[in-house]
């Protein structure tokens, strides 16, 4: 069945790449209504970055190839191509494509491609096929699509993925193929986070293009629900929870409820975005991970909203940035811990409460500076000026 489906998904590739060569040709010389593409991944913080953008003048859409429960806010949604499931997954990645090229003057993805991105063949003439429809491309990452576990010195993260996710082994090759075709082929490489650790190369290094639209929790329907028990709450997000300690986390709780404290563990899993922002509003302490060694999405919610977080940042990747001039030494607000101190890091914080205030109005101050609409708008604009896409109006 996987041979017949694998020959089925080749023979489509074939068929449909003279049309996508044509398209691609007559799509270079028409005009195109969008300036900026993001998608086709349906990531929440794609929401946040076109408030952004549109804020800064630029006209922006967000387009995706499926979504996900935590929104399906998408301005175009391929799924909703067709009633049919199948024909949608047969068809969709080259519909995709064409759409893309005749309406948007750059693209915002990741490594793991565009629209062709999970086709068996043309995923490699992509960059190629952009270039000929003179549309430009900005590239990010956004973690699995460039894990490729020969490149990364975090021996207990190389453990986890062995055992959490086999198959990771066998997709190396596609991974560094990818890589290497993107970041010799995109117009521009935007590098951030641990993702440094994959790359060979970028065109500029941030600590994460990350957006956290602060008026979200101003919205009618985000309405903080007070906390209902006393004990001392900690909100996580298990989403790979593997790869983010989550079972040491658990262990930790176990044994420290076991010894007297009262602490109340809330996972927040396949919740919409809204919810997950009323989990983190009712929690004391946040649980972002222990294993990567650096912060994202999640981490941002959390401390825009004021909260202390508990992440392992690995020193190589602070350094870093601290070298590059992005940030000062000891500005990172995080509690620091690792599977070795994570027990003991919590018994500290639920004795001294106090504590966690501070940090949480250090963190809050942290989003603002480096995670802001304005910060990041600034950044996209001054990449998308290089490419001669300006502003549409101040």
């Amino acid at each position: 069945m996987y041979l017949i489906k694998l020959l089925i998904r080749i023979g489509l590739d074939l068929f449909f790449f003279p049309f996508l060569l044509l398209g691609s040709l007559v799509a270079r010389f028409c005009h195109r209504k969008i300036q900026i593409g993001i998608g086709p991944e349906p990531i929440i913080s794609h929401l946040h970055l076109k408030k952004a953008l549109i804020h800064s003048g630029f006209s922006v859409e967000t387009f995706v190839n499926q979504v996900y429960y935590i929104t399906s806010e998408f301005d175009y949604r391929g799924d909703k191509i067709f009633n049919n499931k199948q024909i949608n997954y047969v068809l969709l990645p080259y519909i995709l494509f064409l759409r893309s090229i005749f309406r948007y003057q750059l693209q915002y993805f990741y490594f793991r491609g565009g629209s062709l991105g999970d086709t068996i063949l043309l995923w490699r003439a992509e960059p190629y096929l952009l270039w000929l429809a003179k549309v430009k491309v900005v590239l990010t990452a956004y973690g699995a699509d460039i894990q490729n576990m020969y490149h990364t010195g975090n021996l207990i993260f190389r453990s986890t993925i062995s055992k959490t996710y086999p198959k990771n082994n066998f997709n190396k090759n596609r991974i560094q193929a990818k890589i290497d075709l993107w970041t010799t082929s995109g117009s521009y490489i935007l590098a951030g986070c641990d993702w440094v650790e994959y790359l060979f190369h970028w065109d500029r290094l941030c600590l994460g293009p990350f957006v956290f639209d602060f008026d979200i929790i101003n919205r009618p329907e985000f309405l903080p629900k007070a906390k209902i028990t006393k004990s001392f709450r900690i909100v996580a997000a298990p989403n790979h929870g593997e790869i983010k300690g989550i079972p040491f986390l658990k262990k930790a709780i176990t044994e420290l409820n076991q010894e007297g404290f009262d602490i109340d563990l809330l996972l927040v899993e396949k919740k919409s975005n809204i919810e997950v922002l009323e989990a983190i509003a009712s929690a004391d302490l946040i649980f972002d991970q222990i294993i990567i060694g650096f912060y994202a999405f999640f981490a941002i919610e959390a401390m825009a909203l004021g909260k202390p977080v508990m992440c392992h940042i690995k020193p190589a990747l602070e350094e870093l940035y601290i070298h590059e001039g992005l940030i000062e030494p000891d500005e990172l607000p995080f509690i620091r811990v690792d599977f070795l101190s994570l027990k003991e890091r919590i018994a500290f914080y639920y004795i001294n409460r106090e504590a966690l205030e501070k940090i949480g109005v250090k963190s809050k101050k942290f989003v603002h500076k480096f995670h802001s609409a304005q910060y990041i708008s600034n950044l996209f604009e001054e990449i998308f000026k290089k490419h001669g896409i300006f502003p549409l109006m101040n």
